[in-house]
């Protein structure tokens, strides 16, 4: 299991889950810090495969699922630039630490490498969601060099 589970508050408005402290892990790539703020719709499991994977907002996958959103929204941990396929790797990497089984873990993996082509580029939502988490981290009194430091997120991300 992973030392430390995300403190998250689910939104039932959005059926999303909010991030209520910021959250750090060590990553195969890095530490990645996800700000507070930031939410998301828990694992991207199709339904058909909960009976023999889990549902989105099972324990096992929503640590390995916040790290991967963040990672597919910022492309980025801290100020280096990522892949797709280094975020898909670090999501492999974080349901094995996390204790997910290898054969569910290779059926999720590899369902996210083929479907995640079609939401890595950033549409306008995406960047809408980006722009709220920056503007409040700026409301707090962080700088831009700092939030792109420590989260991976700058203000021209947001455009």
């Amino acid at each position: 299991m992973l030392s430390a589970q995300p403190q998250l508050s689910p939104w039932p408005e959005a059926e999303h889950y909010k991030l209520l402290t910021d959250y750090q892990i060590d990553t195969s790539a890095g530490p990645v810090t996800i700000p507070r703020h930031f939410h998301y719709d828990g694992a991207s499991v199709p339904a058909l495969a909960w009976q023999i994977t889990y549902d989105p907002f099972h324990p096992d996958v929503m640590a390995p699922a916040l790290v991967h959103d963040w990672l597919y929204y910022t492309h980025h941990i801290g100020t280096q630039v990522i892949s797709r396929e280094q975020a898909d790797d670090i999501l492999d990497d974080l349901f094995r630490r996390n204790g997910v089984g290898s054969t569910k873990r290779r059926i999720m993996t590899m369902a996210v490498k083929a479907a995640g082509g079609a939401v890595w580029a950033n549409d306008p939502e995406d960047k809408s969601v980006l722009r709220e988490i920056y503007a409040a981290l700026i409301a707090e009194g962080l700088s831009d060099a700092q939030i792109l430091q420590r989260y991976g997120l700058n203000q021209a991300m947001t455009h």
